[in-house]
C-alpha cells in the first residue's frame, strides 16, 4: 500500500498504527515498558560512552565479537537490571489493575520507588565512568573504601576534576529521569474504562511472569539465573567488561567478600607444602620458629610505601623516560626485587599485606572488614616491637581512611602520626599534605626517637603525592617537572622529595645504622592490556642497607607478603614466623599471585591467569597475547591456580580461626 503513497505519507501511517498499537495497551503495560525502555537506553548510553572513551582496547576486536558485547551481552544485563527496577512497579499497579481500582496512592509509591531506584542506578553508572578510567574494571564496592568519612569524601569528589565531571552529568541526567519518569506514569492516572476480570487478570500474570523471567536473565527454567561470567567470552578482556554495567557488577561485588575456593583442610596442606614446613608446633598450622646463627643486626628499619609506584614508569623496567633518577640511581645501590607484585589494588592492601604477611583476601578491606577488626595481627610491627623495637606509622592525610587509626595502632604500631599532627600553615589538597611535609615531619620523628633512647625504631612512611589526579606541589625550592604529560609530572616529583629526604637523612646519626625499604603499595593502571593491568600490580622492591645487605638483583616472584619474613631475616631477628610469605634472600615462589578484587590472577614465566568468578583465562603474557590459551596451557593452569587459590584460601581460614594474633605463638606440643 506505501508503494501508492508518498514516504512521508507513509511515515504517518507508520506512526499511527504504532500509536495505535500501544494507546490499545492496558495502562500498566504502557507504563512499564516505557520505563523499560528508559533502562535499556540508559545502559546504551553508558556502554557507548564506555566505548567511545577506551578505542585503544577494543581496536583489534573482530566486529562480531564486538556487536555481540554491545548489543547482544550488553541488553542482556541491561535487561537484568530493568526487570529488578519493574519488580515493586509491576506488583503495585498490577494489583490495581487486576482489582478495578482508580487508587492514586499505589501510582504514588511506585512512581516513588521506581525513580529513587532508578538514581541510584543513574548515580552508579556516572560512578562507572572515572572508576574504569582508575582501575580499568567496572564498578565495585572498592569504591566504598575511599567513602568510609564524609568530609574525605567531599574533600575528594570537589578536588577531583573526572569526579566533578561524573558528578555533573549525574545532576543533569537525573533532572531528565526525573521529568520522563513523570510522564511515563501518566497513564495510570488518567481516567480509563475497566477492562473485564479476564483480561485483567490475563494481563497481571502476564506482567508477572515477564518481569520474573527479567530477575532471572533467562528464558530457559532450566538455567542459572545470570551470572557474571555469562560477559565473558571474547579474547579481548574490554570486550567481556562491556558487556555488564555498572549496577549488576556493583552489586555483584558485594556478594563476593568471603572466598571459598578449596576446602580449607586441601588448602592448608597445599600451602604447609609450599612453604616447606615441618611437624606443626603451634596452634597456627603455619607458624614456624625460624633462628639464625648469628647474632640480630639491631638496625632500625624505615619502611617507605609509595603511593602508584608502578614498575612500568621506571626506565630500569623499559619506560622510555627517566622520571625518577633519584630512585633508580638508589636502585642501583641497593637489593632490587625486580619481579615482585603488590597484593591487591588498593592502599590498604599493601598496608595490610606489607605489614602483615597475607594476601588479600578477595574483595575484603583488610583494615576494615569485621573479621578483621574482631582480632589482632602480629606480623612485622608486632614481631619487632616484641623485639625492644619502638614502631611508628607515619601518614599525610586523614587518619580514618582506610580506618588506618582503627587498626593499626591496635596491631603493632605504638605511634601513629597524620595530617592532624602538621601545622595548619603547611598546605594541603584532598588526600592530605605533601610528601616533601610528610618526609619532613618523618626526619624530625625519627630524630625524636634516636635522642630519646637505644632502642632501634621501626617507622613505616606511607606517601600520597603521587597518587593519580594529584596536583605537583609547590614546596620544593628550585624544583619543576620536565614533562607535562598525564601523570609523569608526579612522579617526578614524588622522586624530588624522595631525594632531598634521602640527602637529610644521611646527615643524621641514625643514617649509618638503619635498612631502608622502599616498594609501592600497588601499580597504576598502565598500559590496559589485559582485564587486569600487570603494571597495576608490578611493583619494584628496594632494600637499601649498606653493609648489611650486599647491592644486586633478586629475579625470583615475590609479593608483599614476603615483605616481612625477608626484612626480618635480613636483621637475623629470631621469631616465630605466623604468615604465609617468604624470606626472599633465602627462596623465592614459582610465581607471583594477587587479587584485584573479586578477581584472582598469578603469573609466571610465561602464563598469566586470571580468575573471574567461574571463568578461567591464561594468557601468554611474554609475547602479550591476548588469546586464552588455557586449554592449551592445562599445566600452567592447574599449577597457577591451586598455588593461589591455596594461598588465597588458608588466609581466609586463618582469619576466619583468628589465629594471626599473638596467641598463635604459643607452642602446643613438644
Amino acid at each position: 500500500m506505501c508503494l501508492l503513497l508518498s514516504k512521508d505519507t507513509c511515515s504517518r501511517v507508520a506512526t499511527w498504527r504504532v500509536r495505535t498499537i500501544f494507546g490499545a495497551m492496558p495502562a500498566p503495560v504502557r507504563v512499564l515498558l516505557r520505563l523499560f525502555l528508559l533502562a535499556l537506553l540508559t545502559g546504551l548510553l553508558f556502554r557507548g560512552y564506555l566505548l567511545l572513551a577506551h578505542t585503544a582496547q577494543w581496536r583489534d576486536a573482530s566486529t562480531g565479537h564486538l556487536l555481540r558485547a554491545f548489543v547482544d551481552r550488553g541488553l542482556l544485563f541491561d535487561a537484568y537490571v530493568g526487570a529488578w527496577l519493574l519488580v515493586l512497579p509491576t506488583l503495585l499497579l498490577g494489583l490495581r489493575h487486576l482489582l478495578g481500582s482508580n487508587a492514586r496512592w499505589p501510582v504514588v509509591v511506585a512512581r516513588a520507588c521506581f525513580t529513587l531506584l532508578f538514581l541510584v542506578v543513574l548515580f552508579l553508572a556516572c560512578a562507572d565512568v572515572p572508576f574504569y578510567a582508575y582501575t580499568n574494571m567496572r564498578l565495585t564496592d572498592m569504591a566504598l573504601s575511599t567513602a568510609q568519612t564524609v568530609q574525605q569524601s567531599l574533600k575528594e569528589l570537589v578536588s577531583t576534576p573526572p569526579y566533578l565531571l561524573a558528578l555533573g552529568a549525574f545532576a543533569a541526567l537525573a533532572f531528565m529521569a526525573v521529568r520522563l519518569i513523570k510522564r511515563a506514569f501518566a497513564p495510570c492516572l488518567a481516567p480509563a474504562p475497566t477492562a473485564p476480570l479476564a483480561r485483567r487478570a490475563l494481563t497481571f500474570v502476564g506482567l508477572v511472569l515477564l518481569v520474573g523471567t527479567g530477575v532471572r536473565g533467562t528464558l530457559d527454567p532450566r538455567d542459572a539465573p545470570l551470572l557474571p561470567e555469562d560477559a565473558y567470552f571474547s579474547d579481548t578482556p574490554f570486550l567481556n567488561q562491556l558487556a555488564t554495567n555498572a549496577p549488576y557488577n556493583f552489586v555483584a561485588s558485594m556478594a563476593t567478600e568471603h572466598v571459598a575456593y578449596l576446602p580449607a583442610s586441601e588448602a592448608l596442606a597445599n600451602v604447609r607444602r609450599y612453604l616447606h614446613l615441618g611437624a606443626p608446633r603451634y596452634t597456627s598450622p603455619i607458624a614456624r620458629a625460624v633462628t639464625y646463627p648469628a647474632p640480630a643486626a639491631r638496625r632500625n628499619v624505615v619502611l617507605i610505601l609509595v603511593e602508584s609506584l608502578s614498575a612500568q614508569r621506571l626506565q630500569r623496567f623499559g619506560y622510555p623516560k627517566r622520571l625518577m633518577p633519584f630512585l633508580e640511581g638508589l636502585m642501583d645501590s641497593s637489593l632490587v626485587f625486580d619481579r615482585f607484585y603488590s597484593a591487591g589494588t588498593r592502599t590498604c592492601n599493601g598496608i595490610f599485606s606489607t605489614l602483615y604477611g597475607l594476601p588479600a583476601v578477595g574483595a575484603q578491606h583488610p583494615l576494615a572488614h569485621p573479621t578483621m577488626t574482631a582480632q589482632r595481627f602480629h606480623g612485622l610491627p608486632g614481631t619487632l616491637r616484641a623485639a625492644g623495637y619502638r614502631t611508628s606509622f607515619l601518614y599525610p592525610g586523614d587518619p580514618r581512611f582506610d580506618n588506618m587509626l582503627g587498626f593499626l595502632p591496635a596491631n603493632g604500631f605504638q605511634q601513629f602520626v597524620a595530617q592532624d599532627a602538621f601545622p595548619a600553615s603547611i598546605p594541603r589538597n584532598s588526600w592530605g599534605v605533601t610528601d616533601h611535609a610528610l618526609y619532613t615531619r618523618t626526619l624530625a620523628h625519627l630524630d625524636s626517637l634516636h635522642h630519646a633512647g637505644a632502642a632501634p625504631f621501626f617507622a613505616t612512611v606511607m606517601t600520597i603525592s603521587s597518587h593519580k589526579g594529584y596536583n605537583v606541589p609547590d614546596d620544593l625550592p628550585g624544583f619543576a617537572p620536565t614533562s607535562t604529560a598525564d601523570d609523569e609530572d608526579i612522579y617526578e616529583y614524588a622522586d624530588r622529595a624522595l631525594a632531598t629526604f634521602f640527602a637529610a637523612a644521611r646527615r643524621a646519626p641514625w643514617y649509618a645504622n638503619t635498612v631502608f625499604v622502599l616498594l609501592g603499595d600497588h601499580g597504576q593502571r598502565f598500559d590496559p592490556l589485559y582485564e587486569v593491568p600487570l603494571a597495576y600490580h608490578h611493583v619494584p622492591l628496594v632494600v637499601h642497607a649498606p653493609g648489611l645487605a650486599v647491592p644486586g638483583t633478586v629475579h625470583g616472584w615475590g609479593t608483599q607478603a614476603d615483605v616481612p619474613a625477608t626484612v626480618l631475616g635480613l636483621l637475623r631477628q629470631p621469631h616465630v614466623d605466623n604468615t604465609l610469605g617468604l624470606d626472599l634472600l633465602q627462596r623465592t615462589h614459582p610465581l607471583a599471585y594477587f587479587c584485584s578484587d573479586e578477581r584472582l590472577c598469578a603469573l609466571n614465566d610465561s602464563s598469566y591467569w586470571i580468575r573471574t568468578g567461574e571463568v578461567e583465562r591464561l594468557f601468554d603474557h611474554t609475547h602479550r597475547s591476548t588469546v586464552n590459551a588455557a586449554a592449551q596451557r592445562t599445566a600452567d593452569l592447574h599449577a597457577l591456580r591451586t598455588y593461589t587459590m591455596s594461598m588465597v584460601q588458608a588466609a581466609q581460614w586463618l582469619v576466619d580461626e583468628k589465629l594471626l594474633g599473638p596467641p598463635v605463638l604459643k607452642e602446643v606440643g613438644p
